[in-house]
Protein backbone atom coordinates (compact mmCIF):
# COMPACT_ATOMS: atom_id res chain seq x y z
CA UNK A 1 0.00 0.00 0.00
CA UNK A 2 1.33 3.22 -1.12
CA UNK A 3 1.17 6.83 0.89
CA UNK A 4 -1.84 7.99 -1.30
CA UNK A 5 -3.84 4.45 -0.83
CA UNK A 6 -2.69 2.95 -4.31
CA UNK A 7 -1.95 -1.50 -3.88
CA UNK A 8 0.17 -3.44 -5.60
CA UNK A 9 0.55 -6.85 -5.25
CA UNK A 10 3.55 -8.66 -6.01
CA UNK A 11 3.69 -12.37 -6.13
CA UNK A 12 7.29 -13.68 -3.77
CA UNK A 13 6.55 -17.41 -4.78
CA UNK A 14 7.98 -17.89 -1.34
CA UNK A 15 8.76 -16.63 2.17
CA UNK A 16 12.40 -16.30 1.40
CA UNK A 17 12.22 -14.30 -1.85
CA UNK A 18 9.24 -12.29 -0.14
CA UNK A 19 11.63 -11.22 2.94
CA UNK A 20 14.47 -10.31 0.40
CA UNK A 21 12.29 -8.01 -1.45
CA UNK A 22 10.60 -6.38 1.30
CA UNK A 23 14.27 -5.70 2.86
CA UNK A 24 15.61 -4.64 -0.43
CA UNK A 25 12.39 -2.57 -0.96
CA UNK A 26 12.56 -0.65 2.54
CA UNK A 27 16.85 -0.31 2.05
CA UNK A 28 15.76 1.53 -1.32
CA UNK A 29 13.05 4.02 0.41
CA UNK A 30 13.79 7.25 1.44
CA UNK A 31 12.94 8.30 5.40
CA UNK A 32 10.71 11.07 4.21
CA UNK A 33 7.98 9.39 2.15
CA UNK A 34 6.87 11.16 -1.02
CA UNK A 35 2.58 11.58 -0.03
CA UNK A 36 2.46 10.90 -4.52
CA UNK A 37 3.50 7.31 -3.69
CA UNK A 38 1.85 6.05 -7.11
CA UNK A 39 3.69 8.49 -9.38
CA UNK A 40 7.08 7.12 -8.05
CA UNK A 41 6.24 3.72 -9.28
CA UNK A 42 7.60 2.01 -12.68
CA UNK A 43 5.84 -1.42 -13.70
CA UNK A 44 8.04 -3.42 -16.08
CA UNK A 45 7.55 -6.90 -17.69
CA UNK A 46 9.58 -9.96 -17.07
CA UNK A 47 12.58 -10.02 -19.14
CA UNK A 48 12.71 -13.60 -20.66
CA UNK A 49 16.04 -16.05 -20.76
CA UNK A 50 18.30 -15.66 -23.69
CA UNK A 51 17.77 -17.09 -26.71
CA UNK A 52 21.01 -19.11 -26.91
CA UNK A 53 22.35 -20.78 -31.04
CA UNK A 54 22.26 -24.29 -30.73
CA UNK A 55 25.96 -25.01 -30.56
CA UNK A 56 28.41 -27.58 -32.65
CA UNK A 57 27.40 -29.94 -29.44
CA UNK A 58 23.82 -29.97 -29.74
CA UNK A 59 24.08 -30.49 -33.57
CA UNK A 60 26.01 -33.14 -33.25
CA UNK A 61 23.67 -35.20 -30.88
CA UNK A 62 20.78 -34.24 -33.00
CA UNK A 63 22.80 -35.76 -36.02
CA UNK A 64 23.27 -38.73 -34.00
CA UNK A 65 20.15 -39.66 -32.83
CA UNK A 66 18.54 -39.05 -36.44
CA UNK A 67 20.70 -42.29 -37.69
CA UNK A 68 18.66 -44.68 -35.53
CA UNK A 69 15.71 -43.12 -36.85
CA UNK A 70 16.12 -43.36 -40.39
CA UNK A 71 17.82 -46.87 -39.54
CA UNK A 72 14.66 -48.12 -37.99
CA UNK A 73 12.40 -46.22 -41.00
CA UNK A 74 14.21 -47.68 -43.67
CA UNK A 75 13.85 -51.27 -41.93
CA UNK A 76 10.34 -50.93 -41.41
CA UNK A 77 9.64 -49.88 -45.17
CA UNK A 78 11.95 -53.37 -45.95
CA UNK A 79 9.62 -55.40 -43.46
CA UNK A 80 6.62 -53.81 -45.41
CA UNK A 81 7.72 -54.93 -48.58
CA UNK A 82 9.27 -58.33 -47.69
CA UNK A 83 7.00 -59.42 -44.66
CA UNK A 84 3.30 -57.74 -45.72
CA UNK A 85 1.27 -57.35 -42.50
CA UNK A 86 3.90 -58.70 -39.84
CA UNK A 87 5.28 -54.74 -40.64
CA UNK A 88 2.70 -53.88 -37.78
CA UNK A 89 4.68 -55.17 -35.14
CA UNK A 90 7.97 -53.22 -36.10
CA UNK A 91 5.63 -50.15 -36.30
CA UNK A 92 3.60 -50.65 -32.62
CA UNK A 93 7.51 -51.49 -31.76
CA UNK A 94 8.52 -48.44 -32.45
CA UNK A 95 7.17 -46.59 -29.46
CA UNK A 96 8.86 -48.56 -26.56
CA UNK A 97 12.00 -48.82 -28.66
CA UNK A 98 12.43 -45.37 -29.49
CA UNK A 99 11.05 -44.32 -25.85
CA UNK A 100 13.65 -46.58 -24.41
CA UNK A 101 16.45 -44.95 -26.58
CA UNK A 102 15.28 -41.90 -25.26
CA UNK A 103 15.56 -42.37 -21.77
CA UNK A 104 19.12 -44.45 -22.30
CA UNK A 105 20.10 -41.01 -24.23
CA UNK A 106 18.54 -38.91 -20.99
CA UNK A 107 20.69 -41.11 -18.39
CA UNK A 108 24.30 -40.45 -20.84
CA UNK A 109 24.15 -36.62 -21.00
CA UNK A 110 22.99 -36.76 -17.47
CA UNK A 111 26.77 -38.19 -16.53
CA UNK A 112 28.23 -36.87 -19.40
CA UNK A 113 27.49 -32.80 -17.75
CA UNK A 114 27.86 -33.88 -14.49
CA UNK A 115 31.43 -34.86 -15.12
CA UNK A 116 32.79 -32.27 -17.67
CA UNK A 117 31.39 -30.15 -14.78
CA UNK A 118 33.18 -32.03 -12.29
CA UNK A 119 36.67 -31.76 -14.19
CA UNK A 120 36.71 -27.87 -15.62
CA UNK A 121 33.44 -26.47 -14.02
CA UNK A 122 33.54 -22.98 -12.47
CA UNK A 123 31.71 -21.78 -9.94
CA UNK A 124 30.23 -18.33 -9.48
CA UNK A 125 27.68 -16.41 -7.49
CA UNK A 126 24.37 -16.19 -9.47
CA UNK A 127 21.57 -13.24 -8.50
CA UNK A 128 17.98 -13.82 -8.71
CA UNK A 129 16.50 -11.93 -11.91
CA UNK A 130 13.42 -13.21 -12.35
CA UNK A 131 10.72 -15.76 -12.16
CA UNK A 132 8.46 -16.96 -15.22
CA UNK A 133 4.70 -17.60 -15.53
CA UNK A 134 5.68 -21.22 -14.63
CA UNK A 135 6.93 -20.35 -11.36
CA UNK A 136 10.63 -21.20 -12.39
CA UNK A 137 13.63 -19.42 -10.85
CA UNK A 138 16.42 -17.60 -12.98
CA UNK A 139 19.21 -16.42 -11.59
CA UNK A 140 21.98 -13.93 -13.93
CA UNK A 141 25.67 -14.94 -13.66
CA UNK A 142 28.54 -13.52 -15.98
CA UNK A 143 30.97 -15.81 -17.52
CA UNK A 144 34.97 -15.90 -17.73
CA UNK A 145 34.34 -14.08 -20.97
CA UNK A 146 32.05 -10.80 -19.37
CA UNK A 147 28.97 -12.35 -20.87
CA UNK A 148 25.74 -11.98 -18.76
CA UNK A 149 23.46 -15.40 -18.23
CA UNK A 150 20.49 -17.05 -17.41
CA UNK A 151 19.94 -20.31 -15.84
CA UNK A 152 17.16 -21.70 -14.39
CA UNK A 153 17.70 -23.31 -11.01
CA UNK A 154 15.89 -23.75 -7.64
CA UNK A 155 14.63 -21.17 -5.98
CA UNK A 156 16.92 -20.60 -3.43
CA UNK A 157 16.57 -16.90 -2.29
CA UNK A 158 18.42 -13.80 -3.93
CA UNK A 159 21.80 -15.78 -4.34
CA UNK A 160 22.80 -18.93 -5.86
CA UNK A 161 26.01 -21.20 -6.46
CA UNK A 162 26.40 -21.81 -10.38
CA UNK A 163 28.76 -24.22 -11.29
CA UNK A 164 28.93 -23.72 -15.43
CA UNK A 165 31.44 -25.35 -18.31
CA UNK A 166 33.42 -22.28 -18.98
CA UNK A 167 33.29 -24.09 -22.89
CA UNK A 168 29.90 -24.24 -22.83
CA UNK A 169 28.45 -21.82 -20.70
CA UNK A 170 24.99 -23.28 -21.39
CA UNK A 171 25.72 -26.75 -19.61
CA UNK A 172 25.62 -25.23 -15.93
CA UNK A 173 24.26 -26.82 -12.68
CA UNK A 174 23.24 -25.22 -9.13
CA UNK A 175 23.33 -28.53 -7.30
CA UNK A 176 26.77 -30.06 -8.13
CA UNK A 177 26.26 -33.43 -6.24
CA UNK A 178 26.67 -36.96 -7.25
CA UNK A 179 23.61 -37.99 -5.95
CA UNK A 180 20.65 -36.63 -7.49
CA UNK A 181 22.65 -37.06 -11.13
CA UNK A 182 23.02 -40.93 -9.98
CA UNK A 183 19.37 -41.24 -8.84
CA UNK A 184 17.94 -39.47 -12.13
CA UNK A 185 20.32 -41.68 -14.48
CA UNK A 186 19.68 -44.52 -12.86
CA UNK A 187 15.32 -44.35 -12.80
CA UNK A 188 16.27 -43.49 -16.75
CA UNK A 189 18.07 -46.63 -17.10
CA UNK A 190 15.70 -48.94 -14.71
CA UNK A 191 12.76 -47.38 -17.24
CA UNK A 192 15.09 -46.71 -20.45
CA UNK A 193 16.14 -50.91 -20.95
CA UNK A 194 12.88 -52.45 -20.64
CA UNK A 195 11.29 -50.75 -22.75
CA UNK A 196 14.15 -51.02 -25.04
CA UNK A 197 13.73 -54.88 -24.85
CA UNK A 198 10.21 -55.00 -25.87
CA UNK A 199 10.24 -52.90 -28.36
CA UNK A 200 13.39 -54.43 -30.05
CA UNK A 201 11.52 -58.12 -29.69
CA UNK A 202 8.55 -56.82 -31.25
CA UNK A 203 10.61 -55.02 -34.13
CA UNK A 204 13.04 -57.77 -34.84
CA UNK A 205 12.78 -61.01 -33.23
CA UNK A 206 8.67 -61.55 -33.88
CA UNK A 207 9.06 -60.60 -37.42
CA UNK A 208 10.21 -63.36 -39.54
Amino acid sequence: MLTDGVAYRVDGGNPTTTAAFVTALSAALPEQRDPAGSAKVAVTELEQPERHTPSLKYRARVAVAGIPVLAYLGYTIWVGIAHGLEVIFVILGSVPFFLGLLLLFTAYVLILEQVVLTLRGITVVGTFGFRTKDGAAWYKFTDMDGVERTHRGKNRGRHNRITYDPRDPVVASSQLAWGPVVLKASASLASGLPLLGIGSAMAFLIVG
